[in-house]
C-alpha cells in the first residue's frame, strides 16, 4: 500500500517528505511562505539543493540560509526516518530565534508531534510510544488491536506488562541507554501462539516500538 502524505498538508508546520536520495516527493502549502522569505523556487526538487550541507544520514538540527535581503535566517528542523516499502524521510521546518524559546516555540513542537501522531496513526506497523521509565504513552490503532489495550488502560500499562523482552524498569533503561550505541533494537514476541518482529527507534527524543 502506497503511503499517503496528504495528511501533512493540514499540519501548520511547514512539512517536506523526501526519499532517501534526498528527493523532495511531497511539501506541503506551509513550505511556501518559508521558501519565498528565503528565495527558494518553488520548483526544487532536492534537499541538496534546498539545504546544500544538511546530511539526510546524519542530519544537523539547524540550517541558517539567508533571506531575500542577504540576512541570515536559522532554521530548525526536526527530521524522522520513516520505512515501509521505501524509506523516506520527514522534515519539519521552522524559523527559530536561538536566544529565545517563546511559549510559540513550544505550541510549534507539541504540533509537530501531534501531527506525527496523527500520521502514525494511519501506517501499516503497530506503533507504541513509551516515556524513559517504560509507561506507555501512546498507541496507533493496529498496536492497540493487536495488543488487545483498551482506551481505559492504556496509560497505565508499562511496557514489560505488553513484551516479556522486557522484565523491569531497571531492564527497560539499560535497553533505551543503548539506543545511543545502537540505532534500533530488536526483538520478537509471541500474542495468541503467533510470533511478531518488533524494533524499538528514537523518535522526538521517545523510545517507539514498532511492530512488524
Amino acid at each position: 500500500m502506497k503511503t499517503d502524505f496528504n495528511l501533512f498538508e493540514h499540519s501548520p508546520i511547514p512539512t517536506i517528505v523526501s526519499d532517501s536520495s534526498g528527493k523532495i516527493i511531497f511539501r506541503n502549502k506551509n513550505t511556501n511562505g518559508l521558501f519565498y522569505e528565503i528565495n527558494i523556487p518553488e520548483n526544487i526538487n532536492n534537499i541538496s539543493l534546498l539545504f546544500p550541507f544538511f546530511d539526510l544520514q546524519n542530519p544537523k538540527k539547524n540550517q541558517i540560509l539567508n533571506d531575500k535581503k542577504g540576512h541570515p535566517v536559522a532554521i530548525d528542523i526536526e527530521t524522522v526516518n520513516y520505512k515501509d516499502q521505501n524509506e523516506f524521510y520527514l522534515l519539519f521546518l521552522q524559523k527559530t530565534n536561538q536566544n529565545k524559546f517563546t511559549e510559540k516555540k513550544q505550541y510549534v513542537i507539541q504540533q509537530k508531534y501531534n501531527v506525527f501522531e496523527d500520521f502514525i496513526d494511519t501506517i501499516k506497523e503497530g506503533v507504541l510510544v513509551f516515556d524513559a521509565n517504560g509507561k506507555l504513552q501512546f498507541t496507533n490503532k493496529k498496536a492497540k488491536n493487536l495488543l488487545e489495550i483498551a482506551n481505559t488502560n492504556r496509560k497505565r500499562l508499562e511496557v514489560w506488562e505488553l513484551f516479556d523482552y522486557f522484565i523491569s524498569k531497571d531492564n527497560w533503561k539499560e535497553n533505551i541507554n543503548s539506543l545511543s550505541l545502537h540505532k534500533t533494537i530488536k526483538f520478537t514476541f509471541n500474542k495468541n501462539n503467533k510470533f511478531y518482529q518488533a524494533e524499538i527507534r528514537k523518535r522526538f527524543m521517545k523510545p517507539v516500538v514498532f511492530i512488524f
